[in-house]
Order: C-alpha cells, then sequence, then structure tokens
C-alpha cells in the first residue's frame, strides 16, 4: 500500500469518529468496475430485475479493481436524490453506485433486510424525474433490483467515502 493511501486511510478513519459514521452498518466490499451491469446482476441472481438497469442505462466512468467500504445510512429522512447527495456530502460521504451496490449485494455476510438504495448512480424518465436504482428481499427471500425517485420512508442509502 502507496504512502498516499495510507494517509487517505487514517484521514478516512479521523472524518468518520468526527462524524460518528461507525454507528451505520457498513461493509468492506471488494469491486471489480470492469465487470458490466449485466455480469453484476448474474452473478447476485435476482429473481426481479427492472428491464431499464442496464449498462447502456448507468454507463460508468470507474475502471479496475478497487475496496470500498459500503455504510448503510438509514437516518437522513425520506428525501429526493438531490437531497440525499447534499447531506451525506455533510458527513464525508457520496452515494455509492450501481457497481459498488451490485458488489454489495455478493459480500457473503451482507444480510438484506430492507432497500438499500444506491443514489449515486441516476436515470432520468421523459419529464425529468430522477431514479436510482436498489436492491430489495422479498417475504420469500428472493431478491430484486429496481429503481425508486428517493427514499421516501423506507430502507436506506448506500454511501462510500468522497
Amino acid at each position: 500500500m502507496s504512502a498516499l493511501m495510507k494517509v487517505k486511510k487514517a484521514f478516512n478513519r479521523l472524518l468518520d469518529k468526527l462524524n460518528n459514521i461507525d454507528k451505520y452498518p457498513h461493509y468492506t466490499v471488494s469491486v471489480n468496475y470492469d465487470l458490466t451491469i449485466e455480469e453484476l446482476i448474474k452473478a447476485n441472481n435476482f429473481v426481479n430485475v427492472n428491464s431499464n438497469i442496464t449498462s447502456d442505462t448507468f454507463v460508468s466512468p470507474e475502471a479496475g479493481l478497487a475496496e470500498v467500504v459500503i455504510y448503510l445510512v438509514d437516518d437522513i429522512g425520506g428525501l429526493f436524490i438531490e437531497e440525499t447527495v447534499k447531506k451525506l456530502s455533510r458527513i464525508g460521504l457520496r452515494p455509492a453506485t450501481l457497481k459498488e451496490l451490485l458488489s454489495l449485494g455478493l459480500v457473503k455476510n451482507f444480510s438484506l433486510t430492507h432497500y438499500v438504495i444506491a443514489s449515486g448512480s441516476v436515470d432520468y424518465d421523459f419529464e425529468g424525474h430522477d431514479f436510482s436504482p436498489y436492491i430489495y428481499a422479498t417475504e420469500s427471500h428472493h431478491r430484486g433490483l429496481n429503481m425508486t425517485t428517493g427514499k421516501n420512508g423506507f430502507g436506506c442509502y448506500a454511501a462510500v467515502h468522497k
């Protein structure tokens, strides 16, 4: 690990303490940004998938491999995506992207008990409304992938360090 990476990790740990981020459930996740959305969806074995969630819809500029810590932030209210970005930024986080969310779904100890939204990836409908992908579990423990305009009182946001 380079000296710069060590300094960045130490700085992030300090920010976590100052912002009380450790109160949120979190997972260390290996993300392969070179995989397509379709490959990550297949690896997750989702039962239901919104047909608009594709690599064409959610273009990813990231490349390579990365290890990120994904926090499940549930106490920022029933907000729309734009408001969420601002609130997460105030505590040193940014919304997770779709590839980060799908990689979280592959973590063995990750238990999906509610909706988890990746508002770092956004699509717009013909009226200009913004939608972000989320993963969910049904009562029969099947998992799915859909899109929403915001938390609207349910679930949580997946977030990573800026």
